[in-house]
This record gives structure tokens, sequence and C-alpha cells, in this order.
């Protein structure tokens, strides 16, 4: 299998953080499982789709808070969390404009529809 590399933060500095999330996501499938890594802001970085997915969020910048269940966790530029797959959590307390990296890998059928050329975006 050839590999790919990606520099996400070459490819985001070339847009706007808005064009980001809807240019860059990239899929690809891991045996019956999808890796997915996809731009979001604070409060939609809990989006629909992803429940059943483990998810990493890497905060490329900004403040925020992190809740999961009656646990809360600030997070800022450089943390990286992971939410276990199923749990309920979202973004709150929001300072400046919180961006994150979302790496999501679950079962194909949790993570949307398949794409079969390996890639939902242009990672270039």
């Amino acid at each position: 299998m050839a590999q790919r590399l990606v520099n996400l933060t070459a490819a985001a500095e070339r847009l706007p953080w808005s064009e980001v999330r809807e240019a860059l996501r990239i899929r690809l499938p891991v045996g019956d499982a999808v890796l997915e890594i996809g731009a979001a802001e604070g409060a939609e970085a809990d989006g629909p789709g992803m429940a059943a997915a483990g998810t990493l969020y890497l905060v490329v910048s900004g403040f925020g808070l992190l809740r999961q269940g009656e646990a809360a966790q600030e997070c800022t530029a450089g943390d990286l969390v992971f939410v276990p797959g199923g749990e309920a959590h979202r973004f709150e307390r929001l300072d400046g404009e919180l961006r994150l990296w979302r790496i999501s890998v679950g079962p194909a059928a949790a993570m949307g529809e398949r794409d079969s050329s390996g890639s939902g975006g242009n990672p270039a």
C-alpha cells in the first residue's frame, strides 16, 4: 500500500477556516472501518454521525471547555483530547474561534457513506 503524506497545517493555511471545513476532508477505509479527518469549529465538533466512533480532537487555535457527561476539561491550542465511541460530548464556553481537527475511526456504517476513492476531500 502506498503511503500518502498530507500536511494538514499547510493545506489549511491557504484557506479561511470556514472553507477548510468544506474543502479538506480525508476518509480512508481501514478494513471494515473508516478513518476520517476533518476540520471543525467549537460547537459543531460533536456533530451528527460521530457518536459510534472514537474521536480525537486536536485543538489548532482558540480555547473551550469539553464537556463529557458531568466531567469538563479545558482545551487550548496544542491539546489532543480523546472521546470514546458512543460518549456524549460537546464544546462550550468558547473564547475566540475554536478551531479543531476531528479524527475519528469507526465502523463504516457509523461513519456515513463509504467513499470509493478513499478520500472525501482534496488534501493538497
